[in-house]
């Protein structure tokens, strides 16, 4: 049980920034690192139901949809200090860059930021503030937000468990290519529980199928199209890459959950 316990508790000081009083008491063993990718969706959980609090507090005094998706739009980054989005932009600059397999990880590495980081990360933030505005006219949105990250965090769990690491070290060695089935199912039964408890408490049950068809169904091709790509960019996946997963996932769900909402109807 202590083992089980410190890795929730890697999976929150890894996924983000929170301070946790106790953390000289976590086992940071390698097993541990293995078994912390179980709780990624419920380190999603947190971001998400964050998000709603805060958003819950403000609404009170801020009835504009751009200035609260613009709200939304950062919360997540002050959770964990911009770390995923400094992976999205030193993923932009290795990956776009007409570089080999070896120069695209030493860019990787390189703190320095690029043009296609600079120029990525503008266009996707831009995309995220407008597909949040879209969000935000669904009724009843809130059990949606809390969903988005959950899945987004599900999905770099199975990703980090289907990839190798391409180096020989470095801190996302301790994820990618680790974990075996256990972790990953618990991730699907911790992923599966939450949104169906947040459907089912927003009425939502009879769109469960739908929900789960466009969304789930949808995520899973896309972490291996990511783990194809990034295989053939740089040989592996790192963790600049599950945090550029991370946003991109965050995105993905979003779109599927409009879709959602657009085809069948949420409300």
């Amino acid at each position: 049980m202590k083992n089980w316990l410190s890795a929730l508790f890697i999976s929150i000081t890894v996924l983000t920034r929170i301070p946790l009083p106790f953390r000289e008491k976590i086992i940071y063993s390698n097993a541990n690192f293995a078994r912390s990718v179980s709780f990624f969706p419920l380190a999603g959980l947190i971001f998400g139901l964050v998000s709603a609090a805060i958003y819950c507090l403000l609404n009170i005094i801020i009835h504009d949809t751009d200035i609260m998706a613009f709200i939304l739009l950062v919360i997540p980054f002050f959770l964990n200090k911009f770390f995923h989005l400094d992976g999205l932009a030193d993923t932009f600059d290795a990956f776009l860059a007409d570089r080999t397999k070896e120069e695209r990880l030493v860019i990787l590495k390189d703190s320095r930021t690029g043009s296609f980081a600079l120029g990525g990360v503008v266009l996707f933030l831009l995309l995220k503030f407008i597909l949040l505005k879209k969000l935000l006219v669904i009724p009843d949105f809130l059990p949606l937000l809390i969903i988005i990250p959950v899945l987004s965090r599900y999905g770099i769990a199975m990703l980090s468990s289907i990839s190798k690491y391409p180096r020989e070290e470095g801190t996302g060695k301790n994820f990618i290519g680790t974990a075996g089935p256990l972790p990953v199912l618990i991730a699907s039964f911790f992923t599966f529980l939450i949104i169906a408890a947040l459907l089912m408490l927003s009425g939502w049950q009879r769109k469960l199928p739908d929900f789960f068809l466009y969304t789930w169904a949808g995520i899973i091709p896309a972490v291996f199209l990511i783990r194809s790509y990034s295989n053939k960019k740089i040989g592996g996946v790192t963790g600049d890459v599950l945090g550029a997963s991370a946003e991109t996932l965050e995105v993905l769900t979003l779109v599927l959950i409009l879709a959602v909402n657009s085809l069948r109807g949420l409300h």
